[in-house]
């Protein structure tokens, strides 16, 4: 009768211990986000279903077959033989302990682990961990016979607080160190962010079937329904209590409220602290050994953070670290007499903790060692972008509706098409979201389509207003120009130079609302085309030359001598963004200088260029920096006035960058300076060009004061293989050219820095000549920017005149053609470098304008240059005056009655293919 009795207990307790696998899958989907919560489901299942059927084939008798050594059980025999009817029951109540064991690890390594990844850890648990050391605790414990090592020294351990949980936490602890936290969890600081889980009340409603569970799990553990079983369970509720009441107290001083988390896994952890020695202890010290448990839990965890491990649902601290307390203090609680192991309280403290680091070192050192093998072949953690969207999806193809919400909301995010609309399933609540939201949308787009009209009615407006305002400013701006040029008393030619400055500024005011204009309207395009980057960046340096040199502002241009020279560009939005930096450089700078640095990295195809636009000027706050790219805004109101500008610039500036897919950012400080950095991607251009000089053998000294300069030009000077020394004096330049054999310096050429110089450059030159020679030739650095005329050529005492700020295509130029011995007999070549025009074209041009007074200033200034002028009224006209005869150049305007210039471009270029 008592055997039937014991027998239908066990089976109860098997059902109450099964409770544990659905109370496992409802607190660890709870715990974790719902985009994971149905894989985290489905792995818990999977576990159980995998880790029953190994238990069956093989795992049972290798954890409770015949010992072999006190190692491992099971012979030949058993393995191939079928469980007896007096095994069932014991296996089946085993199984439950197997299956708990491997499901243990789903929690901690949720969110991140692959499906395949996990069902090999359910394998290495299901036959080798779990078994083996079952084998070594429990394979016949308590009996006379043989029995697994550990058992055989008297290791206690009732009801698995180390076989089962000790276990199931050290192999998810090597897997958590193997996979890494998950994406955000943790900061480069150190600190972490909290990822909370999508359904508490779920991961409640699991611990309390869990705690059913542990009913069977303790209850089962005494082999029948024997006297002891009141107390195991009155121990087994009361240690559970007891960690959740510690706790609540403790982690509510810390954290100044109840943390759910920590509630649920103080729960947990005073049941595992009690499960070793709940069938030999008291109802009193039940509760001490809970409530400490609970208290491990909380330190576990805290460190676990410390060391950036990412245990999602507490696993380690709730079931490993509560686990060794609740081992230990098997021996610190326990009567001997109970135990019946027949050590002493010292020998049977040590066997507890022996046993606890031989669990500690197989669970986690096996699991280690084969994860990490595998993990460098079959990769164990997911792909960044399914961790993005979650395992529901890339695992399972399981979406929810919040998933679909999120979904539509990042495709709109990356295609910028708000015409697409979330599905709508009324009956759930992210549905009625989505209902809301796509009515958002319809409203949002009607207010859009709105202001576009409004916008684009205001652009075109803006456009036609500024068309029809720059026709008679240009008209008023080349008749001033003409003006000043005639016989004009000082008052009068006062007058002119007020009526151009004012018409000047009117004229750059409306260019800059017709580029806003353009912005606005999306009419803001790029011509790519072959471009020299390097005389473009030259050359716009030395158009702001003349107003920073009457400002005493020094303006310096390096380009990395690394970079190329050739790209495939926008040449005009170049050009118009490092124009407006490098001209509100210079214009916010009283003193000091501005300079343009063009450095960046190539590669095969493309170059990663980056323009800095520095200044010593009167520098940008925090604040301001924020909005300086707004339209209509300058850095201090005040400045509008002093500085004058609309506040346009710059906005049309990032515009243009972000067209050409680049970025444009500044870092100022007020009373120090500013610097602007723009950074493009620009093609590399193959372009027919000569292989850059090499200056092998060829010497330059360079005197010049200003330690910028001569930095730049060291820099391209060595870089092209040439030998370089600088002095800052024509005096020390004497002294190195009189030095003794072996220090005296013996330059091809030599480099005089007029600004430098303060006896003149012409008396340095004459000096450094007594000494060096008439075979050295001299190169001119300069910030006038006219060279002096000399009526005999033989008598310039220089090989080149170079405007400030440097030129390098220029100055590469003057010395190649030294290094090779290439120009006149006379050895000098100044035009070439100063950049002198001729202003004798012989051109056919002609001018193709509605406006009588802008064709009337074209042709005086045109017919001064020595050009032939014709003239057409509109674009009808202009094609009909192309038919009869070839022009060198046609100026057009836009804008005409009749035929509009774009409209007669386009077929006076169709006439020239059909001409061939």
């Amino acid at each position: 009768m008592q055997s039937n009795i014991d027998q239908l207990w066990l089976i109860f307790c098997i059902g109450l211990v099964f409770l544990m696998q659905p109370g496992f899958l409802a607190f660890e989907s709870g715990l974790t986000r719902a985009k994971n919560s149905v894989n985290v489901a489905i792995k818990n299942l999977t576990d159980f279903s995998i880790s029953f059927a190994l238990f069956w084939l093989v795992g049972y008798t290798l954890m409770f077959g015949t010992t072999n050594a006190g190692l491992i059980g099971g012979t030949l025999a058993e393995l191939f033989s079928p469980l007896s009817d007096e095994q069932l029951i014991s296996f089946m109540f085993q199984a439950m302990f197997c299956g708990t064991a491997a499901t243990i690890v789903s929690g901690a390594v949720a969110e991140r682990m692959n499906f395949r990844g996990y069902i090999i850890v359910t394998i290495v648990i299901s036959i080798a961990i779990y078994p083996v050391f079952g084998h070594w605790v429990w394979n016949g414990a308590g009996s006379d016979g043989a029995q697994g090592w550990l058992a055989e020294r008297g290791f206690i351990d009732f009801a698995g607080t180390t076989v089962v949980h000790g276990t199931g936490a050290w192999v998810a602890l090597a897997a958590i160190i193997i996979l890494g936290p998950r994406l955000g969890r943790f900061n480069k600081d150190g600190t972490h962010n909290p990822i909370s889980g999508n359904n508490l009340p779920l991961s409640m409603v699991g611990v309390l079937l869990l705690w059913i569970g542990w009913m069977g799990f303790n209850g089962g553990s005494a082999g029948g329904f024997t006297a002891d079983v009141p107390k195991i369970l009155l121990n087994t509720f009361l240690g559970g209590a007891a960690g959740f009441i510690t706790t609540l107290i403790v982690s509510w001083k810390i954290l100044k409220y109840p943390h759910g988390g920590v509630l649920m896994n103080g729960a947990l952890a005073g049941l595992v602290s009690v499960t070793a020695s709940c069938n030999l202890i008291s109802a009193g010290e039940a509760v001490i050994i809970g409530a400490i448990g609970g208290m491990v839990m909380l330190a576990v965890d805290r460190l676990l953070l410390r060391l950036g491990l990412d245990d999602v649902v507490g696993v380690v601290g709730a079931h490993g670290g509560a686990g060794i307390w609740g081992t230990i203090a098997v021996a610190l609680f326990a009567e001997s007499s109970a135990l019946q192991t027949g050590l002493a309280f010292e020998e049977q403290l040590l066997i507890q903790v022996v046993g606890v680091l031989v669990n500690f070192i197989w669970g986690f050192g096996v699991a280690y060692l084969i994860l990490r093998l595998i993990n460098g072949f079959l990769p164990l953690r997911i792909a960044f972008e399914d961790e993005v969207v979650g395992l529901n999806v890339a695992a399972h193809h399981a979406p929810n509706e919040i998933q679909s919400l999120v979904d539509v909301l990042d495709l709109q995010a990356r295609s910028k098409n708000f015409d697409l609309r979330v599905p709508v399933d009324p009956y759930t609540e992210a549905g009625q979201i989505s209902k809301r939201y796509n009515k958002i949308l319809d409203l949002l787009q009607e207010a859009l389509l709105t202001s576009d009209a409004a916008n684009k009615a205001k652009s075109e407006f803006l456009a036609n207003m500024s068309h029809e305002i720059r026709t008679p400013m240009n008209a008023i701006m080349g008749l001033s120009d003409l003006l000043k040029a005639s016989d004009l008393n000082a008052q009068d030619k006062n007058y002119v130079n007020l009526i151009n400055k004012s018409g000047g500024k009117l004229l750059t005011l409306v260019n800059g609302i017709l580029d806003l204009s353009r912005v606005e309207s999306g009419n803001l395009t790029l011509k790519l085309q072959a471009v020299n980057l390097h005389e473009l960046v030259d050359d716009i340096g030395q158009s702001l030359a003349y107003g920073a040199f009457k400002k005493g502002v020094l303006l310096r241009v390096r380009y990395a001598p690394t970079l190329p020279d050739w790209f495939v560009a926008d040449t005009a939005g170049i050009q118009k963004i490092l124009t407006n930096l490098l001209g509100n450089a210079i214009k916010f700078t009283s003193r000091g200088y501005v300079m343009i640095d063009v450095d960046g990295a190539v590669s095969e195809r493309v170059a990663s260029i980056t323009f800095r636009v520095r200044d010593s000027g009167i520098g940008i706050s925090k604040e301001a920096c924020a909005t300086i790219f707004d339209q209509f805004t300058q850095a201090d109101a005040s400045a509008t006035r002093q500085y004058e500008g609309t506040g346009l610039g710059l906005a049309i500036t990032k515009a243009q960058v972000e067209l050409m897919g680049g970025e444009i950012g500044v870092t100022s400080e007020v009373g120090v300076g500013s610097e602007f950095t723009v950074s493009l991607a620009l093609p590399l251009h193959q372009a027919d060009v000569l292989p850059p000089p090499d200056l092998s053998h060829f010497s330059v000294l360079s005197v010049s004061r200003d330690e910028v300069d001569q930095a730049n030009i060291r820099e391209l000077i060595e870089y092209h293989h040439a030998i370089y020394a600088g002095v800052d004096s024509s005096q020390n330049a004497i002294a190195q050219l009189c030095g003794s054999a072996g220090e005296r310096l013996n330059p091809n050429c030599i480099m005089i820095d007029a600004d430098s110089a303060d006896e003149g450059w012409e008396k340095a030159i004459a000096d450094i000549k007594h000494v060096a020679g008439a075979n050295v030739s001299f190169i001119v650095l300069s910030s006038d920017i006219h060279a002096p005329d000399f009526a005999d050529n033989s008598a310039c005492p220089y090989h080149a005149w170079i405007r400030k700020p440097l030129v390098s295509t220029l100055l590469l130029k003057a010395l190649s053609s030294l290094c090779q011995e290439a120009v006149g007999d006379n050895g000098h070549n100044s035009d070439s470098a100063t950049g002198k025009a001729a202003y004798d074209f012989n051109l056919d041009i002609l001018v193709v304008d509605d406006d009588k007074v802008n064709r009337i200033v074209a042709r005086s200034l045109l017919e001064k240059m020595g050009c032939r002028i014709d003239t057409a009224t509109n674009g009808k006209e202009a094609v009909q005056k192309v038919a009869e005869r070839k022009y060198d150049i046609i100026f057009m305007d836009c804008m005409m009655p009749e035929m509009s210039g774009y409209e007669a471009t386009g077929k006076i270029r169709e006439m020239e293919e059909g001409a061939g």
